[in-house]
């Protein structure tokens, strides 16, 4: 985890990142000893990214398709808004 919250900050850092809509997919959410999606938030510190940088968290479980199609149409959403913003520009 330490290595994805380096390698997380390091890419929403970069200036041609700025504002790209980031999606988190946490998967392997139907095992019993898996990492909470408030857990998976604390130790990525996902509070510390930019505020330039939206994200969403999104608990999943591949196997099933759970959380699948709600990340994604979370990240669409996501783009919708940068889209929107920039043409108000």
């Amino acid at each position: 985890m330490e290595e994805a919250k380096t390698e997380l900050h390091k890419i929403t850092r970069i200036s041609e990142n700025q504002g790209v809509p980031v999606l988190i997919v946490a998967n392997k959410q139907d095992l019993r000893n898996s990492l909470s999606p408030s857990e998976i938030e604390k130790l990525l510190a996902m509070g510390e990214l930019s505020s330039s940088a939206p994200w969403h968290l999104q608990p999943t479980c591949a196997i099933t398709g759970d959380g699948l199609k709600e990340g994604l149409e979370k990240l669409h959403d996501m783009i919708i808004k940068r889209l929107n913003v920039a043409t108000e520009k």
